[in-house]
């Protein structure tokens, strides 16, 4: 069963909830003004949408969080693993380079744009600091949910036992088939995982989406994958809560890049500190 609560625009952690110091989960494609393919809650500038919808849906999100728009802070996303620190000087600008954003500052939203790949969101209630990471294949077998662990670690002093993590919205195993590229890249950072993050061959298209699978391949748990190394580096299971929602099987939901061929938008996953 999932662990995060449905609402129209936004999902949020159930168990985060009734936390008025954060505000952590993932928009959904409703609630906004962007036409098809991209209806209707657009967040990506990059996808060929109208720029001012886009805007207008951004300026929107912000309003649901109740910051204003020049206090989000974008990651400049490029399926790689550099965690950036995050204070208020970078309000309102996209950080380059970077797949994962660090931050003690209140008031600022940090957002991780998405259309299939996992938005892993890590909370310290001791430090009151967060971090949110972009976990596609690239990034989890890079293993960019440990990399900001250890940053957490390092720059707030943050002990990993206490650390809160969630993995969000993403194409789910049911649905992720990927080629034996991805598939020896995993083999070769984390063997003693193939066999809980691999599903077999007859597996493929288990979910709603119709996909297809090269010989050789398998369906890949990016669900899973994070969950191992998050504990790796320290966690508890029971602080680590999975959405279990795949975008491949509810594109009437979400955003999923594979599934739509490429047409969509992207929806967003969200950390926002709030004053203690």
């Amino acid at each position: 069963m999932s662990d995060w609560i449905d609402g129209p625009w936004f999902e949020h952690h159930a168990s985060w909830a009734d936390t008025p110091h954060l505000t952590h989960g993932a928009t959904t494609r409703h609630g906004g003004v962007s036409g098809a393919p991209y209806a209707s809650f657009n967040l990506g500038l990059h996808v060929g949408d109208i720029p001012s919808r886009v805007q207008d849906n951004r300026t929107f999100l912000a309003r649901g969080l109740g910051v204003t728009r020049d206090m989000l802070v974008f990651a400049g996303q490029v399926h790689g693993s550099t965690i950036s620190f995050v204070d208020d000087q970078c309000a309102g600008n996209t950080v380059a380079q970077s797949d994962g954003l660090v931050t003690r500052t209140v008031g600022v939203a940090l957002v991780i744009l998405v259309a299939d790949c996992a938005v892993v969101g890590l909370y310290d209630p001791d430090q009151h600091a967060a971090a949110l990471v972009h976990a596609g294949w690239r990034g989890t077998v890079a293993g960019i949910a440990g990399r900001a662990v250890r940053t957490m670690c390092t720059r707030f002093a943050s002990n990993p036992e206490h650390i809160f993590a969630s993995i969000g919205p993403s194409i789910g195993p049911c649905c992720y088939a990927v080629g034996t590229d991805v598939v020896d890249a995993f083999t070769a950072a984390y063997p003693e995982l193939c066999g809980e993050i691999f599903a077999p061959p007859d597996f493929a298209s288990a979910g709603s989406f119709p996909g297809t699978l090269d010989s050789g391949g398998a369906m890949l748990d990016l669900w899973t994958a994070n969950t191992r190394i998050l504990e790796r580096e320290g966690l508890r299971r029971n602080h680590i809560s999975v959405a279990a929602q795949c975008t491949a099987c509810h594109t009437d939901r979400f955003y999923s890049h594979r599934a739509e061929k490429g047409q969509t938008g992207r929806f967003a996953g969200v950390m926002l500190l709030r004053a203690r």
